[in-house]
């Protein structure tokens, strides 16, 4: 994770822009959607946004991520018509995000813990100078 500003600082959980920017770009994937999806959105930790890029799948990812968008306003969705590919795509979603940090995601990635997030930022506060966790 590292702040787009390009230095580091505290976060604070009250300011109504996100602290954290998560970014997933993706093609059919909507196997794997739903799990990466509630492992983000049950976080304890909740200054986050989730910019997802559904890059022209074909599969029902669409779909998945406009009912997901009904359940957590915090997810925010582009569809591209035109493959744009990994790269291009991560690009596009980086000129979209609010927070002051930034997390790279992959479709098939999981949260396995509740604080995940939480511990995280706790870690980035301690060791200020980390690039991520």
């Amino acid at each position: 994770m590292k702040n787009k500003r390009g230095y580091f600082s505290q976060f604070n959980e009250s300011l109504t822009k996100p602290t954290l920017s998560i970014l997933l770009s993706t093609r059919n994937q909507a196997h794997f959607l739903p799990q990466c999806i509630e492992g983000i959105s049950r976080q304890t930790w909740s200054s986050w946004e989730l910019l997802i890029l559904d890059d022209a799948s074909s599969d029902g990812t669409g779909a998945l991520l406009r009912c997901a968008a009904t359940l957590d306003r915090r997810l925010k969705l582009f569809r591209s018509e035109k493959r744009k590919g990994a790269v291009r795509g991560y690009n596009f979603l980086l000129n979209r995000a609010k927070g002051n940090y930034i997390w790279s995601i992959a479709s098939d990635d999981y949260c396995f813990r509740n604080d995940f997030l939480a511990e995280g930022f706790s870690f980035l506060q301690v060791f200020p100078c980390a690039a991520g966790f």
